[in-house]
């Protein structure tokens, strides 16, 4: 078959198509970077120097977070439920992980906060950077969009803050977006 009407053929063709074409299977030799899910483990592996490692025992994806990306820029989503306590703020469970670029963090109201009648959601420094007299009530939502992508040199805790009085109680879903950038792979002996 000539190269142009080969073409033509494989870019129609789907990804369990082209993996088993004409009745063999194609073998690929895998990238540093490249990233495979095994289905018998429900793990993400990506391809280092040293060899196939999970993504979770490189100190990445672990519980409700997940990196996204390849070639080092990697795109990363973090989820946590907060259980407000009595006070005036609560550092949350919700790290920003350090020499990570923030993009935006959300969150949603799932149990009506008692106390205060509206909140700021920040850092310990800017207390209302992503979100300022958010409402109280059961639904109330924020989408804090960083005005420029704000970078973190140091783990940082994401913070919420009452705007008047104190918090009683209530429960509240985060979510982080970030970008963390990794260092350039040793070539293998």
């Amino acid at each position: 078959m000539p190269k142009k009407k080969r073409r033509e053929v494989l870019e129609t063709l789907t990804l369990d198509q082209l993996n088993f074409l004409k009745k063999h299977w194609v073998f690929l030799t895998p990238k540093i970077g490249w990233r495979v899910w095994n289905d018998s483990d429900a793990t993400l592996y990506v391809l280092q120097s040293e060899g196939w490692q999970s993504v979770s025992s490189l100190g990445k994806a672990t519980g409700q977070h997940d990196f996204y990306g390849s070639k080092g820029l990697d795109f990363y989503v973090e989820e946590i439920d907060h259980i407000v306590i009595a006070g005036a703020h609560n550092d949350t469970a919700l790290i920003i992980p350090g020499k990570s670029t923030v993009l935006a963090i959300t969150g949603r109201v799932l149990t009506t906060l008692g106390g205060s009648h509206s909140w700021k959601l920040g850092v310990a420094g800017g207390d209302d950077r992503y979100g300022n007299k958010i409402g109280y009530q059961e639904d109330s939502t924020v989408i804090g969009v960083s005005s420029s992508p704000v970078t973190y040199y140091a783990d940082t805790p994401v913070k919420l803050t009452a705007v008047s009085g104190q918090f009683s109680s209530g429960k509240i879903r985060l979510k982080l977006y970030a970008m963390k950038f990794a260092l350039p792979e040793v070539d293998p002996d």
